[in-house]
């Protein structure tokens, strides 16, 4: 009978985990995130504000894509260089140790990142005892802002010069 018990663990334990593509692991991440929204009634207010924007500004832009879609791409662009100099000013602030981080408008920067590097956390193993998930935070973001400006280059480019 223990031997049954023993066999059916066996195979509980190996049971084979489907290997998730690049598309499933930023779609269930983007889903773990919103869940930080879901019972702070402030915070779902601002996502609404943020659509009804979006849903307002696209109904208005009637054959003008091209403008609309360049004004979103600069102040994507605005919105995650500030979100960077953010980032960079938390680190540098917890890089001196007689600033305590944990007041109000310091505590206020912490919490505005904290979401963004908990999607890292975990991500690289520590390097000489060293947290690497900042790095990759910062790289991502470099990515982003240059991936923009390439497509804002693009979409800049006269139509006489590419006929």
């Amino acid at each position: 009978m223990n031997r049954n018990r023993n066999q059916n663990n066996r195979n509980k334990n190996n049971k084979q985990v489907p290997k998730l593509t690049l598309w499933q692991l930023i779609w269930r991440s983007v889903v773990r995130s919103f869940r930080y929204i879901k019972n702070n009634p402030w915070r779902s207010l601002a996502v609404f504000m943020v659509i009804a924007y979006l849903v307002i500004q696209f109904h208005y832009c009637e054959g003008d894509w091209l403008l609309y879609a360049n004004r979103n791409i600069r102040m994507a662009r605005f919105t995650i260089k500030a979100y960077y100099w953010l980032l960079t000013l938390r680190f540098t602030v917890q890089w001196f140790p007689n600033i305590n981080p944990y007041i109000h408008p310091l505590y206020g920067l912490i919490w505005a990142t904290d979401l963004f590097l908990r999607q890292f956390e975990n991500f690289l193993p520590d390097i000489l005892g060293l947290d690497m998930s900042s790095m990759c935070a910062f790289a991502c973001l470099e990515w982003m802002m240059q991936t923009l400006d390439a497509m804002y280059v693009i979409m800049n480019v006269p139509a006489d010069f590419i006929a």
